[in-house]
C-alpha cells in the first residue's frame, strides 16, 4: 500500500473528482456511476511504468501478468454520507481485487469477470474520499481460475464501476446477493419437450436491510408486474407481504409466483419475444426499492437422438464461440464493440454462441436474449483442476456469481462447468469438482441444464455421466487427421454411449487474410484452406441429426500469447473475421451461404490478387437464388445452379496476363460481386 501512498495524499486536491448531487426521491437506493471520469493509473512494483503515473479512463486494461493500482477522488457530503451506506459497485476487476476507502482495505474480490460489492461506509469520508484499487493478474494466484488457459488474461478494471448510496433501516433488493440484483425470475415448466401453453414463474427475491428495524416496523409488500413491451398491458402481478428479521442485514429471501396463460414464446431467431418484469419493495406505502428488467417464456429439451428442441420442436443449434478481446484493447471494450459483434451473427443468422471461457458482459447476454441466440455461458474451469480447496471453493463462487448474475436471460440455457478438463494429467482432479459444481448449479437454478465441453473421445468416463450433457472440441483437419474424419469420429463418440447427449463445441482453422496458396494444405494458415476445412466439415455436422450443438471457434481472431504459428505470434487466427473485426475472411461467408436463404453471392480469394498460375479454379458461395452466373473478362461461363451445399466451383478458369476482372452474380442480376485478380506469365516476368 505504500507505494500509492503519496497518490491517495494528492488526489484530494486534483481535478480527479466528481461532484455528486442526488436528487431526493421515496427511493431507498441511489447509484453513482464512476467510470466516466478520469483515474490514476499505475502498475505495482517492477511492472512497465511502474515509476509514475498515468491519467487513464475506464474500461481499461493491460496485457502483463502484473498487479496495478487505479485510484479516483471524489466529493461527497456529510449529508450524502449520513444519509446511507456507501456501497461501491465493480463491474469486473482481473483477476483479484483489492479495494481500499480513503486508505483502508474494505475488502478483496478473487475472480476476473464478474461483478461484486463492497460496504465502504466505515471509512468514506467527507468532503472528499478516495477510492483506490489493486488489481492483481500475476502467475503468481494459484487458487483463482483460470490457472492456465489458451487466451491471454489481461489485467485491469473492465466494465461498469460506481456505488449506491443505501438508506439505513429500510428494506431493499439485496446488494450483496452474489453481485445480482436480488430478484431471480425462474420459469419452473422451462424443461420440456413440449410447447408451453401456460408459463409457471416463481419470483425469488432476496430482500436485506442495513442497520436494524423496530419490531412494528418489519413488514413490507414485494408486488411482481409482468407487461406486454409497447401497449403496457399488464399480464401478470402479484403482491405478497413480508417481514424481515430485526437484524436485516442477514438477507432474507421470499418466492412469489405467477402464471401466464397462452403466453407469446421466446422462440429464438424467428420471434425472439420478451416481456418486461418489474419487482417493487413498497415499505410505509412508499415504493423504497424496484427493478426491472426483460425475461421471455420458453420450452426446451435435449434428446440424444433428435438434438435440441426449443418450444416442442427441432431446433437446429448453429453458430460461434466468442472471446470478448479486441486487437488494442484486449478485454477493455465498451458497449458498441459488443454490438458490433452481435451484428456479425446476426448477419450470419447465428442461432447459438457459446460464451468462451468465462462469464461475459451482462450487456452480451441482453443482445442474445433481443437477437435471440441460445447461450452457452461459461466458467474460466479450463484444462487442470488442482486438487486445492481454494481452487474448488474459487470455482464454485464463480459458478454461484455467474448464475445468479444471469439468471434472468432467457437466452442462457446452458452452464458450462468446465473446457477440456484433463483426466490423464496427475496434477488434476476434475471428478470431485465438477460432482461439486453441479450441484451448485442445480441449487441455484433448478431449470437449465449443465454441459462441459471436453477434448477426449471416451464418452464412457464416469465424469460425464454427472453434467446433463456434454459437447467435443474436435479439430479434425487442423490439429490432426483430415476434416473428412469428423463425421466418422462424431459417429463413434456417440455410439459408445448413446445415452448421452453430444454436441460439438469447438472446430476449425486457422487463417491470416495475407495466406494464400493454389494448393493449400493442413496448418498453413491460408484462407483458402480455412474455407476448404470449413465447406467439408459443415456438411458432416449438418447431416447428424443427433448434435445437439454445433459452434466453430471461434468469431473472431482473439489474443493467445502461447500461440506461436500463423502471421503474428501471439495471436490465434482461427477468427471468421479478423481480430479488429474489420475484415470477414471468406469463411464467414460460407457460412452466411449455408445458414441464410438471403440471396448472395461472393467470390473466395478475393485477396489473392497477385495469382501464381495462369489456370485457377473460381470459387463461388452462393444463398438464395436460383442460379449463379460468371464472368471471366467479359466472356461469359456456363451457368450454374444453387447447390445445396453453396459451393459453387468454376474448375481451370484461363487468366490473361496484366489484369482479370471476375463477377459473379444471380441470373436476375439482383445480386452481384467482383473480384480483380493480376497475372504475368513467365515470358513478361523481366518485361
Amino acid at each position: 500500500m505504500l507505494v500509492f501512498l503519496p497518490i491517495l495524499a494528492l488526489l484530494a486536491l486534483t481535478r480527479l473528482h466528481m461532484r455528486t448531487r442526488v436528487t431526493p426521491t421515496k427511493l431507498a437506493k441511489h447509484y453513482t456511476s464512476l467510470s466516466d471520469g478520469a483515474w490514476l493509473f499505475r502498475m505495482a512494483d517492477g511492472g512497465a511504468g511502474s515509476e509514475h503515473d498515468t491519467t487513464v479512463r475506464l474500461p481499461h486494461g493491460f496485457g502483463e501478468r502484473s498487479a496495478a493500482w487505479f485510484a479516483r477522488g471524489l466529493s461527497v457530503s456529510q449529508t450524502l454520507l449520513d444519509s446511507g451506506a456507501f456501497v461501491l459497485d465493480f463491474g469486473a476487476v482481473s483477476a483479484e481485487a483489492t479495494v481500499f476507502v480513503n486508505g483502508m482495505e474494505v475488502g478483496r474480490h478473487r475472480g476476473g469477470f464478474s461483478r461484486f460489492r463492497l460496504d465502504g461506509s466505515k471509512y468514506a469520508t467527507a468532503p472528499f474520499t478516495v477510492i483506490s484499487v489493486l488489481t492483481n493478474n500475476s502467475r503468481g494466484l494459484t487458487d483463482v481460475l483460470p490457472l492456465k488457459a489458451d487466451f491471454n488474461l489481461y489485467g485491469g478494471i473492465f466494465r461498469d464501476i460506481g456505488y449506491h448510496i443505501v438508506k439505513q433501516n429500510t428494506p431493499v433488493l439485496n446488494l450483496f446477493s452474489n453481485g445480482s440484483p436480488g430478484v431471480k425470475f425462474m420459469q419452473t415448466n422451462a424443461i420440456s419437450r413440449y410447447r408451453p401453453d401456460v408459463a409457471e414463474f416463481n419470483t425469488v427475491v432476496s430482500v436485506a436491510c442495513l442497520g436494524v428495524m423496530r419490531e412494528d416496523s418489519r413488514y413490507f409488500n414485494v408486488k411482481v408486474e409482468v407487461f406486454y413491451p409497447g401497449i403496457g398491458r399488464r399480464v401478470a402481478s402479484r403482491n405478497a407481504r413480508f417481514s424481515l428479521n430485526f437484524n436485516c442485514t442477514i438477507a432474507s429471501s421470499f418466492t412469489i409466483p405467477f402464471s401466464m396463460r397462452k403466453p407469446r414464446l421466446w422462440d429464438g431467431r424467428a420471434d425472439p419475444f420478451l416481456y418486461s418484469a418489474t419487482v417493487s419493495i413498497i415499505y410505509q406505502q412508499n415504493i423504497v426499492d424496484s427493478y426491472t428488467t426483460n425475461i421471455g417464456v420458453r420450452s426446451y429439451f435435449l434428446d440424444p437422438e433428435r438434438g435440441f428442441l426449443l418450444n416442442g420442436r427441432e431446433y437446429p443449434l448453429h453458430g460461434v464461440n466468442l472471446h470478448q478481446d479486441w486487437l488494442n484493447l484486449g478485454w477493455a471494450i465498451t458497449p458498441r464493440y459488443t454490438l458490433q459483434n452481435f451484428k456479425m451473427m446476426d448477419e450470419l443468422n447465428t442461432t447459438a454462441l457459446r460464451c468462451a471461457h468465462y462469464q461475459h458482459s451482462d450487456y452480451t447476454y441482453s443482445l442474445a436474449d433481443k437477437y435471440g441466440i441460445v447461450v452457452w455461458a461459461e466458467i474460466p474451469n479450463l484444462e487442470v483442476s488442482p486438487a486445492d480447496p481454494l481452487y474448488y471453493a474459487n470455482a464454485v463462487s464463480q459458478l454461484q456469481e455467474l448464475v445468479s448474475q444471469s439468471y434472468n436471460h432467457p437466452s442462457i440455457l446452458f452452464w458450462s462447468l468446465g473446457n477440456e478438463l484433463s483426466v490423464t494429467d496427475a496434477s488434476s482432479f476434475p471428478m470431485p469438482l465438477v460432482f461439486m459444481l453441479h450441484e451448485a448449479a442445480k441449487l441455484e437454478d433448478p431449470y437449465r441444464l449443465t454441459v462441459m465441453a471436453i477434448n477426449t473421445p471416451d464418452l464412457s468416463h464416469s465424469m460425464l455421466s454427472i453434467v446433463d450433457a456434454v459437447a467435443v472440441n474436435l479439430y479434425d483437419g487442423w490439429h490432426d487427421s483430415s476434416p473428412n474424419m469428423t463425421g466418422p469420429d462424431l459417429d463413434r463418440y456417440h455410439s459408445s454411449n448413446n445415452r448421452i447427449s453430444l454436441g460439438i463445441s469447438e472446430y476449425g482453422a486457422g487463417a491470416s487474410i495475407y495466406f494464400h496458396s493454389e494448393f493449400p494444405v493442413q496448418r498453413d494458415h491460408t484462407e483458402e484452406y480455412q474455407s476448404l476445412l470449413h465447406e467439408q466439415t459443415w456438411p458432416q455436422l449438418k447431416m447428424r441429426k443427433f448434435l445437439w450443438w454445433k459452434t466453430v471457434f471461434n468469431l473472431a481472431d482473439f489474443g493467445n500469447e502461447a500461440d506461436s504459428e500463423g502471421e503474428i505470434h501471439g495471436r490465434s487466427d482461427v477468427g471468421l473475421v479478423t481480430y479488429d473485426r474489420s475484415v470477414r475472411k471468406d469463411a464467414f461467408y460460407f457460412y452466411k451461404a449455408v445458414w441464410n436463404s438471403e440471396p448472395m453471392v461472393y467470390i473466395t480469394s478475393r485477396r489473392f490478387k497477385k495469382r501464381e498460375m495462369q489456370s485457377v479454379d473460381v470459387k463461388v458461395y452462393a444463398s438464395g437464388v436460383q442460379t449463379i452466373s460468371l464472368t471471366v473478362n467479359g466472356v461469359q461461363m456456363s451457368a450454374m445452379d444453387l447447390r445445396e451445399d453453396r459451393v459453387h466451383v468454376w474448375t481451370g478458369v484461363s487468366l490473361l496476363d496484366g489484369g482479370n476482372d471476375i463477377v459473379a452474380s444471380s441470373s436476375d442480376g439482383s445480386v452481384v460481386d467482383s473480384v480483380r485478380w493480376m497475372f504475368t506469365s513467365t515470358a513478361n516476368e523481366g518485361a
